[in-house]
């Protein structure tokens, strides 16, 4: 058994009077089924963060890296002509 706290309940409330859900059981069942959704999504993003970052390093160690001051230097350049 699940015991939800007062605040919970009143999600669950609110969300019985718009008349799209039928039973709490609904709602919570499609609660966490975009639990489960969210998580796979941030599960996926992680791995291909990590990837990114271990190319990064990669090209960083084969001097592939860009110049962070170049960088800054081009984007101030293009601000000021933007102005």
């Amino acid at each position: 058994m699940i015991t939800l706290t007062s605040a919970q309940e009143q999600i669950v409330a609110d969300k019985l009077t718009t008349g799209q859900y039928a039973s709490a059981e609904e709602v919570i069942d499609l609660a966490l089924e975009l639990l489960q959704f969210l998580d796979a999504e941030y599960l996926a993003w992680s791995k291909e963060t990590q990837q990114k970052i271990l190319v990064g390093i990669e090209e960083l160690e084969r001097k592939e890296g860009v110049n962070g001051a170049m960088v800054m230097e081009q984007l101030l350049q293009r601000f000021q002509d933007a102005r």
